[in-house]
Order: structure tokens, then sequence, then C-alpha cells
């Protein structure tokens, strides 16, 4: 009987299925054979500078490696942290270089090396190439990063810190909105932030607005902020008190007092129950609250928080220390708002005592005390004293500083008028020719402020009855002023009525009049019909007409002064 073919083939097939099946289990266990071995962990960096320094030495002549970019990256950190921030700023150029050509150099890595050199571009001013290196950052996050999510939105919140200070507000905006739209659905996401990453991110973003004036932004932002830290850390938490002192500041500037006061309320109210009621930040938030009762007009509110930071610093400072100084000013500035002249003299002389045990009898920071106190007798008619108390400040400044200096020049100021106060002409003449001499030699001869001075010394020169001093006192007032502002500027006016006046003085109607006529002419170009200042010069060029008989025009002046004075009085009834 014939074989079956089929008897015969199927033990073949067999044995042939059987060494495959047996080649394929041996296959896998050849390529684990030859896998690659596990990454090498990256090497530890050196701990001090000198080993750093010589790693690096070593790395240099071999071929280029992630582990040179890392030496050099923390040397430029070093170097950052030292204050040299060319040579910092140079360093971390070059690990950029390196980085670009490792294909193998993860996102992260080139993050942050980026990061770190945007920053040093800033510090050193270098806003163009912060901006092109930020710019590939957001390039990189972009990519490597789903939107939303925090990794993704933070290096724009960086651009647009960038584009801030460029001025470039628009672009800036808009990144900044879109990356608030993205925070918030970050936290609906399935990689949902943590909440002290989105508070971090929040508080950058929030602080981006505030410097391009999008105050409304900025609180909106902070106040989401806030409500992320309640959630976080719990309603009584210290933490809370930065972004309510920000939200103080936005309602403060955004003219809503009371809800900044509010604001400051509760954050002194958690710092005072957290830290304790002496504790330094209490002083701080104690101090913006009463800057804001002050201006409400709630003195007793202000006199009960400024006291209390006085005592918080005498009690962690010691009463003798130099930071008591503006404690102790802003007591007496409230004082005098107050009335409570004794009260506030008192203060100021308790300050200057500080500052005399600490610095001495002639240093340079008794001068604004001592003028602030001269000031405070000259309002209680005490002339002498704030005399001689001007006369110590000036002896200061003049002995510390170059001869000037503005603080000379206040001095000198502060004496030519207190000593006019008292009638004694020569000597506050004197005084104000000396600072004319001085800041001459600082401006030039044709400096604005120096037409003003000139202005001031004609009026002390009125007093002597000299005229032709007077008119070429103000003749070169005119002069300055003509060359600065151009011949028909309002700011002449008043300068071509004081001419008017000497010459009429001294009977020269005829000059009195074409000063007033040109006034005359500069007020009707730039006022309104209604102003009192050209009702004045229509009425004092009718008594100089009238003084050249011209009787017809003075007339036809007088009908003219009427209607602006219906002007005049129609005008402050609409208003």
């Amino acid at each position: 009987m014939p074989a079956d073919p089929i008897a015969i083939v199927s033990p073949i097939v067999l044995a042939a299925c059987v060494y495959m099946f047996v080649l394929s289990t041996r296959r896998p266990q050849r390529k684990r054979a030859g896998a690659p071995k596990p990454p090498v962990p990256p090497r530890a960096l050196p701990k001090t500078l000198e080993e750093l320094e010589a790693a690096i030495a070593s790395e240099e002549g071999r071929p280029k490696s992630l582990h040179l970019a890392t030496l050099l990256h923390r040397l430029s950190q070093l170097r950052g942290q030292e204050g040299r921030l060319l040579e910092a700023e140079q360093i971390a150029d070059r690990v950029s270089e390196l980085l670009r050509d490792m294909p193998e150099v993860g996102h992260q890595d080139l993050i942050a090396a980026s990061e770190h050199h945007v920053a040093l571009l800033r510090a050193l001013g270098r806003m163009a190439d912060a901006e092109r290196i930020q710019r590939r950052v957001v390039e990189i996050s972009e990519r490597s990063y789903l939107r939303p999510s925090l990794a993704f939105t933070r290096p724009r919140i960086a651009l647009a810190a960038i584009l801030n200070v460029s001025g470039r507000f628009d672009e800036a905006g808009r990144l900044l909105r879109e990356a608030f739209e993205d925070c918030e659905a970050a936290t609906g996401s399935a990689d949902r932030p943590t909440a002290l990453a989105l508070s971090g991110v929040l508080g950058d973003l929030g602080l981006r607005f505030f410097e391009q004036g999008a105050y409304a932004d900025a609180e909106r932002v902070f106040h989401r902020k806030l409500e992320t830290d309640c959630q976080r850390v719990g309603e009584e938490s210290p933490e809370l008190v930065q972004t309510l002192d920000l939200l103080a500041r936005l309602a403060v500037i955004q003219r809503r007092p009371n809800e900044a006061r509010a604001h400051l309320e509760r954050a002194l109210r958690l710092l005072g129950t957290a830290r304790g009621r002496l504790h330094p930040e209490v002083a701080l938030i104690a101090r913006k609250l009463a800057t804001l009762f002050v201006e409400s007009g709630n003195f007793t509110e202000a006199e009960g928080l400024l006291l209390r930071n006085l005592e918080i610093q005498q009690h962690n400072l010691g009463p003798e220390h130099l930071e008591l100084v503006g404690a102790l000013r802003a007591i007496a500035n409230l004082h005098r708002l107050q009335g409570r002249l004794n009260d506030a003299e008192g203060r100021h002389r308790e300050l200057l005592s500080l500052l005399e045990h600490a610095r001495g009898t002639t240093h340079l920071d008794l001068v604004r005390p001592l003028d602030d106190l001269a000031d405070l007798l000259v309002t209680r008619l005490r002339f002498r004293e704030a005399e001689a108390i001007l006369r110590r400040a000036l002896e200061i400044a003049r002995h510390e500083l170059p001869p000037e200096h503005p603080m000379i020049t206040e001095a000198l100021d502060g004496l030519a008028r207190l000593v006019a106060r008292q009638g004694r002409v020569e000597e506050s003449e004197a005084f104000l020719a000396e600072v004319l001499q001085l800041r001459e030699q600082v401006l030039g001869k044709e400096h604005p402020e120096l037409a003003f001075r000139l202005i001031g010394l004609a009026d002390a020169q009125i007093a002597h009855a000299k005229p032709f001093v007077v008119e070429r006192l103000l003749q070169r007032s005119l002069s300055i002023l003509e060359m600065r502002f151009g011949p028909d500027h309002f700011q002449l006016v008043a300068l071509l009525q004081r001419l008017s006046a000497v010459l009429f003085q001294r009977r020269d109607f005829a000059g009195a009049l074409q000063y007033l006529e040109r006034a005359l002419a500069i007020a009707e170009s730039t006022l309104e019909p209604g102003d009192p200042a050209l009702l004045q010069l229509v009425e004092s060029q009718t008594v100089v007409l009238e003084q050249l008989g011209r009787r017809a025009e003075a007339d036809h002046n007088r009908d003219r002064a009427k209607l602006l004075r219906d002007a005049s009085v129609k005008r402050e009834t609409i208003n």
C-alpha cells in the first residue's frame, strides 16, 4: 500500500515548526544581549570655585560635551552673583553655543540656560538681545509643552516683561491676556498645576500688567491669586499679605481709598495674629495704612498707627537707631497737620538729637531736618531761631558739598526769604545774587530757571527803589524766556506786566504802554474772554492811557472791561 503523502509531510512540517519556534524564542535574547548600556549618571559639580575652574580647564582640551556646558553654566551663575555681569554674560553666550551644537540636549536644559542668559542681558540693559533669546525660549516651550500649561505660559510672561521695558505694550498686553486665559484653563485641565505653581505664575503675571499700567487687568489677576492662595494656605495665613498689599496699591492708584484701607487692615490683622504685634512686617503695613488715613483726613487713626510703627521699630532696633528718623518725621508732619505745633517741634528736635548722636553735629544728614525745623519755627513766627537754624544748615552744606550743589542754593533761598520777611532787604538781595551766580555756573546764562531767579532778584531791588537796576534784570529775564519759549508764549505775560509797572513808576508811560499792549496781544491769543488775567491787563492799560491823555481810548477800554467782567461772572456761574 502506497504511503500517505500527508503522513510523510506532517512530521517534516512539525519539525520545521518546532525549529522556527526555537529561533523565535532565542532572537529576543540576542537583542537583549546587544542592548545599549543604561545612561551614565551626570558627574557631580565641583564644590569650590578653584575646583570648578580646574574642571573647566581639564574639559577644554576634550571634545565638546554636556558636562563642559554644565560647568560653564555654573561658573556664569557664580560670576553673576559676584556682580561681574559682563564676564557672566560672555560665559552664558558660550554655553548657548555649546548647547546648540548638541542635539541630544533636552529642552529643559536649553530653557534653563537661555533664561539665565536673558536675565544677564536684561541686567546689562541689552534688551534687544534679551528679547531675541527669550523668543527662542518661547519657541522651544511651544514645541515641547501642551497648551494650556504653566510651562507653556511662563516664557510668554517673561517675553511680555521685556516688551514692557521696551514700551511695546500692545504685544505685551496680548501675551499677558493670553497667559491669564491659559492659567484659568490649566486649572480645569487633566494635568492640573499645583496651587503653589499657579500662584507664582499669577503673581508674575500681575506684576507685568502693573508695569504697563493695565491696572484693571493687574487687579483681576491678583484677586485670582488671592483666591488661589486662600484655597492653598487658608484665609488667615500671613502669606496673603503681599497680595493684599499689591491690591491696596492698585486701589489707591485707581482712587478707591476705602478698598485700599480694607486690604491693608486685613493684612495688618493677619500679620499681628501670625507674627505678633511687634514684628517688623507689622510696622511696614501700619505705616502704609497710616498714610491712607492721613490722606482721608482721619488723623486720629493715623496717629495711632504711626505711634505703633515707632514702637515696633524702637523695640526691634533700639531707641537710637537711624531707621527711627523716618518714623519720627512722619509723626512730626502729622502733628503739624493737626495744628499741634508744640508736639511737632518736639518730634523734630527728637529726630535731630538722634541724628547728632549717631552722625555727629556736622553731618550732611542734618541739613534736611534743620530745614524742616526752621520752616516750622517760621510758621510760629519765631524768625530769629529759624534763621540761626538755617545758617547752621547752610554752614554744614558749605563744608560738605561743592559750592554749586543744589542743597546750598536751597539753603540760600530759604535764608533770602526769611530775612526779607524781617525787612532786611539788602541781606536778602545778597543771598539771591549769590544763588543766581551759583546756578548760572551750573546751568549756563540762558537757562529758564535763571530767568525766574532774575525776577526774584528784581523784586528785591524794587524795595531799594532802584528802577533802572530792576528794569535791567527784567530785560535779561525777558531775553532768556523769549529765546526759550518764543516771543508769543504766555509765560512772557506776567514779565511784561512787571516791566510795564517799572516804567510806569518812572513815569515813562509810553514805554509802559508798549509792554502792556504786547502782553495783552499774547493774552488775547491764549486766554478765554472771561479770564481774570485778561481783565487785569485791560484795566492796567486803561490807567496808562489816561496818563497819556488818550481819553477816548481809555473810555473804550472801560467798556471792554465791563464786558470782560460780565463774561467772567457768567463763566463762574456755569462752573
